[in-house]
C-alpha cells in the first residue's frame, strides 16, 4: 500500500528482539511483522506498530491480508499512540448555545450575555481546578468563541458536542463530518450523546447505530479522542435551561439493558475513549456496566458519571468506587439558578461565577471524598 519505512519498521522489529537477546529467527520474525504493519498503512513512521501491535499480531495473526482493515490492530494502535490525557476526569458541561426563553430571546444584548455567561462558567471551573490536571468542560460553543479560547488558556482538558440538540434520533450538523472536525484543534475531545429506548423499532436503533459507527470511523481516522453518552432519552433540557447542556438528563437504562446495548455496540467496533453513563445509574448497575466496559477494552480511559441534579453528591457516594468509574460531568439543574439569575439580570458576573464555583466545588470535594 506503500513502503515508505518498510526497511526502518523492519529494523526496529529486528532490534526489539535482538536488544534482548532472542534468536536471530525471533528478531526476524518481530522485524517481519513489524515491516508487514507498516507497508500495509497509508503513512511512514506514524503509524508503526506499537509494543502492544506487534505482541497482539504475533500471538493472534489477522484474518486480514491488508492489515490496515484489521479493527483489533487499528484500535491498539489508536490507544497506544492517542495523547497523554488525565487519569481522571470532573468536568462540566456548559450547552451555552440554546437561545434564552422569554421576549428578550433575539436581542443582541441577551446573545451577548449568554456568551458572556459560557466565558463565566470556563473561569469559575478554571478557578475550582487551581492549576490541577483532571479538569475540565464540555462546550457547545463554536471553537472561536470567548468560551474556547479561555478554556485553551486556562489548561482544561476540552470536549465539544458535535450532535444535534434538537433531534430524537442522532444527526450531525453538518452533512460532512469529518470536514467540520478537521477544522477542530486536535487535541478537542468529541462529546456525543445518543438516546436509547426499550420500545425503540429495529429502524431507530439502525439509524443510531450506523451514525454513531460514521462518528466512530471519523475519529479513528483523524486520531481524535470522543466520549459517547448512553441515556435512556428525556426532553432537552436546553429548550429551557442556558447552561445545562442537552446531555445528563435521561433516566438510566433499566436491569441489564445498558449492558446489553454496550455488548452491541462493542460488536459494531464501537469503541469511544471514555464512556458516560446517564443521569448517575444505580451502583449495582454501574459495576456491571463498569465491568463489561473493562473487559471489552482494557485500553478504554473510563467511565464518567452524569450528574444532573441536587442529589448529585450522594450519586457520587454510591458509584465513585467503583473500579472503572474516574470522574464525572455535571450539569443539568445543578446549574440552572445561577444561570437563570444572570440572564435576567439579578446576578453580576462575579456573584454569577462564585455560585457556579461553589456548586462545582462542592462536587469535586464530594468526589474526592468518596473516591479515596
Amino acid at each position: 500500500y506503500n513502503v515508505l519505512g518498510a526497511g526502518d519498521a523492519f529494523l526496529a522489529g529486528f532490534l526489539s528482539g535482538y536488544v534482548r537477546g532472542a534468536p536471530h529467527e525471533e528478531s526476524a520474525r518481530r522485524g517481519n511483522a513489524c515491516g508487514a504493519l507498516a507497508v500495509s498503512r497509508l503513512l511512514c513512521s506514524p503509524e508503526f506498530a506499537t509494543c502492544a501491535e506487534l505482541e497482539h499480531f504475533l500471538l493472534h495473526g489477522s484474518r486480514y491480508r491488508a492489515l490496515r482493515h484489521d479493527p483489533e490492530l487499528d484500535h491498539l494502535h489508536h490507544v497506544t499512540t492517542r495523547r497523554a490525557q488525565p487519569a481522571a476526569l470532573r468536568a462540566f458541561l456548559i450547552g451555552a448555545r440554546a437561545s434564552p426563553q422569554g421576549p428578550t430571546a433575539a436581542t443582541a444584548t441577551a446573545s451577548e450575555r449568554l456568551e458572556r455567561l459560557e466565558t463565566l462558567a470556563v473561569t469559575a471551573i478554571s478557578r475550582v481546578a487551581a492549576g490541577r490536571t483532571g479538569f475540565g468542560v464540555v462546550l457547545d460553543a463554536p471553537v472561536a468563541a470567548a468560551a474556547w479560547r479561555e478554556a485553551a488558556r486556562s489548561g482544561l482538558w476540552m470536549a465539544a458536542a458535535v450532535h444535534r440538540r434538537d433531534s430524537r434520533t442522532l444527526e450531525f450538523p453538518t452533512a460532512s463530518l469529518a470536514l467540520r472536525l478537521t477544522e477542530w484543534p486536535i487535541d478537542r475531545t468529541v462529546y456525543c450523546r445518543c438516546e436509547y429506548h426499550a420500545n425503540d423499532p429495529d429502524a431507530v436503533r439502525e439509524v443510531q447505530e450506523r451514525r454513531l459507527a460514521r462518528l466512530a470511523a471519523v475519529c479513528r481516522a483523524q486520531r481524535r479522542e470522543w466520549v459517547l453518552e448512553i441515556a435512556a432519552g428525556a426532553p432537552d433540557p436546553l429548550a429551557g435551561d442556558a447552561l445545562a447542556g442537552d446531555a445528563l438528563a435521561g433516566d438510566a437504562l433499566a436491569g441489564d439493558a445498558l449492558e446489553r446495548v454496550l455488548s452491541r455496540l462493542y460488536s459494531l467496533d464501537i469503541r469511544p475513549d471514555w464512556w458516560v453513563l446517564g443521569s448517575g445509574p444505580a451502583s449495582d448497575r454501574c459495576t456491571r456496566a463498569a465491568a463489561l466496559i473493562s473487559a471489552k477494552d482494557r485500553h478504554c480511559r473510563g467511565v464518567l458519571v452524569a450528574l444532573a441534579a441536587k442529589e448529585a453528591p450522594a450519586t457520587l457516594a454510591a458509584v465513585a468506587r467503583v473500579p472503572f468509574v474516574r470522574g464525572f460531568i455535571a450539569g443539568g439543574s445543578i446549574t440552572t439558578h445561577a444561570a437563570e439569575a444572570y440572564l435576567a439580570g439579578r446576578l453580576s458576573d462575579e456573584a454569577a461565577m462564585t455560585e457556579l464555583a461553589e456548586a462545582f466545588a462542592a462536587l469535586v470535594d464530594a468526589w474526592e471524598r468518596s473516591s479515596n
